[in-house]
């Protein structure tokens, strides 16, 4: 801790992402915190972007960070929904450290969304351009050498070693003749029938002869939203032209065809009834679009 914090004396910045930090860094600092476990806010804003809300899911604790005690200049870079700081710029010396309260934002599972992957950029767009970058985690994956291995104890001592060959051998031989003895004839268990598609076929029957072909358009649809979702992880909760636009980069369908589908589901909504004309109108747009996202 002492060689980190001399580190930055001399004009280096160092960031750090952690739910907790070392009390020996917070006292040298001046700087304390507070832990809040099952309380978290869920809604973070970056001082550069203060109308921009990000909301991060399973976060179960938050750390805030009170700067009343320090007497080091410091500046609050993001905030949570109580206006407590949960990043922040201290200068130590010549340099500066960067404290980071929400790992979680790094996180694959928010870097791949839209709505979210730009907090953590914007987060490490703070540090100075242009400087060389030393990369260190909490948990390391170890050497890449030979002798990383796990058995690196034993098969250097030549006792220890044939020791192994021996237990390794054994167990080979067991497998061998124990499986041998005992394997049974597998059954042909008959897969069970999948009667959901017949289930499915007799509800959409039902409705094409009632002629209710608006909620056939309402049961589509959801099922093309859904599709969106789990294929291109992205929301419909709000569809505009920024989402055709996404839309149409991912699934290579024009953005023009994509906008027809939606305001003519749009209209269907909104009518009263709904003509064959215009559903099978719809349901051609929807069948154009499965099969290029398919040849795609």
């Amino acid at each position: 801790m002492q060689y980190l914090v001399d580190f930055v004396g001399l004009g280096n910045n160092v960031f750090i992402s952690a739910e907790s930090f070392s009390s020996s860094l917070m006292d040298t600092l001046g700087i304390k915190t507070k832990h809040r476990y099952f309380e978290a806010d869920t809604a973070y804003y970056l001082i550069d972007s203060p109308h921009q809300k990000y909301n991060f899911a399973g976060i179960t604790g938050e750390t805030r960070l009170n700067t009343d005690s320090c007497k080091l200049m410091s500046r609050p870079l993001a905030f949570n929904n109580k206006k407590d700081t949960v990043f922040l710029e201290v200068q130590y010396g010549k340099g500066h450290f960067y404290l980071h309260t929400i790992p979680s934002a790094f996180a694959n599972v928010n870097l791949l969304q839209l709505n979210k992957y730009d907090f953590a950029f914007r987060c490490l767009s703070f540090l100075p351009q242009n400087s060389k970058i030393i990369w260190d985690e909490y948990q390391k994956q170890g050497g890449t050498d030979a002798n990383s291995s796990i058995f690196k104890a034993m098969l250097s001592n030549p006792l220890l070693r044939i020791a192994l060959y021996l237990i390794l051998g054994g167990l080979l031989l067991f497998v061998i003749f124990r499986a041998k003895r005992t394997q049974r004839i597998i059954p042909v268990i008959k897969p069970h029938i999948n009667s959901s598609l017949e289930f499915l076929g007799t509800i959409s029957n039902l409705y094409y002869r009632k002629k209710d072909f608006k909620t056939i358009a309402e049961k589509r649809h959801a099922y093309f939203l859904d599709y969106i979702r789990k294929n291109y992880y992205m929301s419909t909760e709000k569809i505009n032209d920024d989402f055709l636009d996404v839309l149409s980069a991912k699934s290579g369908v024009e953005r023009d065809k994509l906008s027809n589908l939606f305001n003519l589901y749009n209209d269907i909504i909104i009518l009263p009834h709904v003509s064959n004309d215009i559903f099978l109108q719809y349901n051609s747009l929807l069948e154009e679009f499965y099969r290029k996202v398919k040849n795609k």
